[in-house]
């Protein structure tokens, strides 16, 4: 089946990719590279173990890659202190220029607690990208959180002129919508969207999903939501 052919075809590339070492042990991009295949095959400690062995004579900009993607590892496996250090590390030796480790940091602070640091990030994110449509979905989230309704509506709506079909920028403005008194309507908007969501055979990405799941919360959607998001938290 589909899924003996992906183990098989990760099989392969690991073992390509250990020769690769072999000719050349210190080569950073190639250890990233077994870290993230690890990634995949839901194995984070192994992941963990690669990146930090390309952290350790890695090029600058191969860096900044292996200490985020170290980040998502150490957050696999619940460790979210060490990946937040992981990814402020990541901000300073940047400068703070660095949008994915800005971004990533963005959403793990939202999703502890966060959401004034949070909107902090993001409002530097879409500064430098206005157009970035994961930064002004996450933020639009982090406004209702904020009970910013109005700046929320905003950026939801940009979401969803570049993505009609987007589901949690549909649900964000159906949680604003029950906020000013629309509760029937809001409430059929919100079903219908959680329904199609689950059924969906592309649902968005873990980071859109993870701010969706968020939403959800903020609404008080069923916990099958929240279900989606772990399972798609393991698949960057």
């Amino acid at each position: 089946g589909a899924a003996a052919r992906m183990a098989r075809e990760m099989k392969e590339a690991e073992e390509a990719l250990g020769q690769a070492l072999k000719i050349e042990p210190d080569r950073g991009s190639v250890m990233i590279r077994l870290g993230q295949l690890a990634l995949e095959t839901k194995e984070p400690k192994k992941a963990e173990e690669w990146f930090r062995k390309a952290l350790g004579g890695a090029a600058p900009e191969l860096g900044a890659v292996a200490r985020r993607h170290l980040a998502l590892a150490l957050l696999r496996q619940g460790q979210v202190g060490p990946a937040v250090k992981e990814l402020q590390e990541t901000l300073r030796l940047s400068g703070g220029q660095d949008p994915e480790a800005k971004y990533l940091l963005a959403a793990v602070l939202h999703e502890t607690g966060q959401p004034g640091e949070a909107e902090r990030l993001l409002e530097e994110i879409l500064a430098a990208d206005p157009g970035s449509s994961r930064a002004l979905l996450l933020q639009g989230v982090v406004k209702i959180e904020l009970r910013k309704s109005d700046e929320a509506a905003e950026l939801l709506q940009k979401v969803i002129e570049r993505d009609p079909g987007s589901h949690w920028a549909r649900l964000g403005l159906g949680i604003i919508r029950r906020s000013r008194g629309e509760l029937d309507p809001a409430r059929a908007e919100i079903e219908k969207i959680v329904q199609e969501t689950i059924k969906s055979k592309n649902p968005p990405s873990w980071l859109s999903l993870d701010a969706g799941a968020k939403t959800a919360r903020v609404a008080g959607m069923p916990a099958v939501v929240h279900g989606e998001t772990h399972v798609f938290n393991e698949n960057v």
